[in-house]
């Protein structure tokens, strides 16, 4: 299976396609770099400088995960691991907002009008329908909102989005001003029973009032230096090369 992920690279339509969405195909083994290493975003793609107004690379600010002993294992690189669509993205928490006091964090997945310095935080694959949602979600200001329990082992994931994009109002300064509602979609996350500092965990979603599923586990293969983590076996196993 190893084999068959390293063989998985990027064929030049696919990075035409990208190209032309303002996306860039990255490295698997060069996570950690564009991940968590970067102190700064990359110079601004066409759509960021038209519809965003960014002009030059942002700087980041750690969000401040890395300072929660229970949570510090999110501020490295992890992977999305499991069958569903999502399996194999690799992304990071070190970046986004943090509020201690109300154990809150909020991530724009893809950068937004409102948070250009998250971009690159989030991988999907290169595919003609992710290019297209991720420029989506770009306008929509879509974001995560994680919810942290007392004792930290557990968190409700809302989204925040700006429906407006779907009626062709792709109005990206109109901020993120929906929460999906729990009946519509209700996401959880809790830590395995072995993970003390957020190293893994455990993703479970319903729909329109469903029973929760398992969607996939969440490991981390970088921690916040860059450091090889106590899953980066999974790495080359799971995720594509590109």
């Amino acid at each position: 299976e190893m084999h068959a992920q390293n063989a998985k690279v990027a064929t030049s339509c696919q990075r035409s396609l990208a190209t032309c969405c303002c996306l860039k195909v990255e490295e698997r083994d060069d996570a950690a770099v564009y991940l968590v290493l970067r102190n700064e975003s990359l110079p601004p793609s066409c759509f960021q400088r038209w519809c965003m107004c960014v002009c030059g690379p942002q700087p980041r600010e750690p969000s401040g995960l890395e300072m929660v002993p229970q949570l510090r294992g999110l501020a490295g690189v992890a992977m999305q691991h499991g069958e569903d669509d999502s399996s194999s993205n690799l992304l990071t928490m070190k970046w986004g907002e943090y509020d201690a006091d109300n154990r809150v964090y909020e991530l724009a997945l893809f950068d937004g009008f409102y948070g250009s310095n998250t971009t690159g935080v989030w991988t999907e694959p290169v595919e003609a329908p992710w290019c297209c949602l991720m420029n989506l979600a770009r306008c929509a200001n879509f974001s995560y909102r994680l919810e942290f329990s007392e004792d930290f082992r557990s968190a409700d994931i809302r989204m925040r989005c700006n429906p407006c994009v779907l009626c062709c109002c792709c109005c990206p300064w109109i901020p993120a001003w929906l929460t999906v509602p729990k009946s519509c979609l209700d996401s959880t996350m809790k830590q395995h029973d072995d993970s003390q500092d957020g190293r893994s965990w455990e993703r479970h979603s319903s729909h329109c009032g469903g029973t929760p599923r398992l969607s996939h586990h969440l490991f981390q293969v970088f921690d916040s230096f860059g450091q090889t983590g106590p899953y980066k076996h999974k790495l080359a196993v799971k995720a594509p090369k590109q």
